[in-house]
């Protein structure tokens, strides 16, 4: 292999430098950033929309239901543990609620791999069984009345990707995920009930690297799979008395009072009157909620970013609850009649006045504009906003796929290099050195040929040297 003017250049600069003689990977480097920048601006984008959307849906929740506009309401005083709603408008009383732990969903998760896309054993066909049963400590008990779930594992699927599509595919009471902590990929299985009565494990028949590297049993702790999160049931104590429940959302307390519980803590509820004032409050939280999520599209942040269809037709859904909110209303000529009025720039204003007067004189005919067997005002918005939910989620999960792929093609990108780079380390070491030693002893080339003839057969001598040693070290 004849070694080039341009070569020799580039190997006396990587001889003096370490670096190649390129600016390609800087280049690349850039439209990386580029590219990431692009990915943090659009999850952005999606999360404020996302956060908008959540408020949006918890206060049109408030004032959804039968019971949003009883006679009666349950008050919490720490919303933060506990938050209850009535299943029927003749409960009342005072419960002092104690949360002594949430319920949980088992969560397991696989050893790491490089790449969500290597294949994992031969693809010989392996069957994945999930088995269900009561999970205490290191023991577990099969439910014999819950048969095994099979997922098929082969060519077609044998990778940390393949696997997680084919058990959501299965629909076996787990949900499967890939998740990456920076550095490498892992599969994570979630059950999708909590409670002990939930637990699982995993064995796999077929491949011997599946069959290691997907069983799990809670005896075993030498295994590839590990449990992150038990199986576990919600206590709590009501007026003393305690009670387990397999959710968080516990309807066997209080008869006629669903309790939602978020952490672990103490609470006060009261069940009594819902006073007209209470309920405007409530109206004045969701009007505040949907004009929140009116400037956030309007923000650049947001007009920047290309939204699926779905999103970006958000306004004209508002739009279209808005209008059907009018027509509910019209025995009381729309929802100006109950204080409710959209100002030039299309935000919602309440005359609180003007909504309690309304709501004392009919409660009834109110109640229907808002909640009406899902036909209601906050009926609408509350299923709209709860699919745009799911909408944006899997936006934001897409596009941090994307950049967690970029970063990792990027890191696979430097790795390359790197090794590289160690190979013109051992390939061009002798090389490097002796073009040195010319350089140090002879300073250039067109010195040596101004020497005349012996000049001319010493650089000869000089460069079938270099051919001899670049052809050694060509791989």
């Amino acid at each position: 292999m004849a070694i080039s003017a341009i070569q020799s250049s580039e190997l006396i600069q990587y001889s003096n430098t370490g670096k190649p003689a390129s600016s390609a990977n800087g280049q690349e480097t850039g439209r990386v950033e580029l590219r990431q920048s692009s990915y943090t601006t659009q999850i952005s984008a999606y999360g404020q929309i996302r956060a908008a959307l959540d408020r949006l849906q918890s206060a049109a929740s408030d004032l959804s239901g039968p019971t949003a506009f009883g006679f009666y309401v349950a008050a919490s005083s720490n919303p933060s543990v506990v938050s209850a709603n009535l299943t029927n408008n003749k409960v009342s009383g005072s419960f002092d609620v104690e949360v002594l732990q949430l319920a949980n969903a088992q969560t397991l998760v696989t050893s790491s791999q490089v790449s969500p896309n290597n294949l994992l054993g031969s693809g010989e066909k392996t069957t994945l069984s999930v088995q269900f049963g009561v999970s205490s400590g290191t023991k577990f008990t099969a439910d014999d009345a819950r048969v095994a779930e099979k997922v098929t594992i082969d060519t077609r699927n044998n990778t940390l990707n393949g696997i997680a599509a084919a058990v959501n595919a299965a629909d076996v009471g787990v949900i499967a995920a890939v998740t990456f902590d920076g550095n490498s990929y892992q599969l994570q299985f979630s059950a999708e009930d909590s409670g002990v009565e939930n637990g699982f494990t995993l064995s796999a028949s077929g491949d011997e690297v599946l069959e290691k590297y997907l069983t799990y049993t809670p005896e075993n702790t030498t295994q590839a799979v590990t449990r992150t999160v038990a199986a576990q049931d919600a206590q709590l104590k009501v007026n003393s008395v305690t009670v387990a429940a397999s959710s968080n959302t516990v309807t066997n307390a209080v008869e006629g009072v669903t309790l939602k519980l978020r952490s672990v803590g103490n609470a006060q509820l009261a069940v009594g009157d819902n006073p007209e004032n209470v309920i405007a409050q409530k109206v004045g939280n969701f009007i505040s909620a949907f004009n929140e999520l009116q400037a956030q599209l309007k923000q650049p942040s947001a007009g920047e970013v290309s939204f699926p269809p779905v999103v970006r037709n958000l306004k004209t859904q508002l739009n279209e609850a808005l209008e059907a909110a009018n027509r509910n209303a019209g025995v009381f000529g729309g929802l100006s009649g109950i204080g409710i009025q959209s100002d030039a720039a299309g935000n919602l204003q309440l005359d609180t006045s003007a909504f309690q007067t309304a709501l004392g004189a009919d409660r009834d005919a109110v109640t229907k504009v808002f909640t009406n067997d899902g036909a209601g005002f906050a009926d609408l918005f509350a299923a709209v906003a709860h699919d745009l939910l799911k909408v944006a989620g899997r936006e934001v999960s897409r596009l941090s796929d994307a950049a967690r792929s970029e970063q990792a093609r990027q890191s696979g990108s430097a790795s390359g290099i790197s090794l590289q780079a160690n190979g013109f380390d051992n390939q061009y070491g002798q090389l490097s050195g002796l073009v040195r030693s010319v350089d140090k002893t002879d300073q250039t080339l067109n010195g040596l040929l101004l020497q005349g003839e012996a000049a001319q057969s010493s650089q000869s001598s000089l460069l079938n040297r270099l051919n001899s040693l670049a052809n050694l070290a060509t791989p």
